[in-house]
């Protein structure tokens, strides 16, 4: 299962990332692969921006469908 979300991608900076995945985040212009895994996986590395994300994975295809986040 796929995700496609519009995010403000300095939203999505989080303490356990590195300062070049963080400038990264700080300098996108353009829409990137940011992750890619199980929704658990989803949730335990951005838990305030994937609810609504993660539910359909989980009610379609379960918690160990790999999915990936933009």
């Amino acid at each position: 299962m796929k995700i496609l979300t519009s995010k403000n991608a300095q939203a999505l900076v989080q303490d356990w990332m590195s300062e070049d995945e963080r400038a990264e985040l700080n300098a996108a212009k353009e829409p990137f692969d940011l992750f890619q895994g199980l929704p658990s996986d989803v949730i335990n590395k951005f838990p305030s921006e994937v609810n609504d994300a993660v539910a359909p994975a989980w009610a379609t295809r379960g918690r160990e469908a790999a999915m990936t986040y933009y």
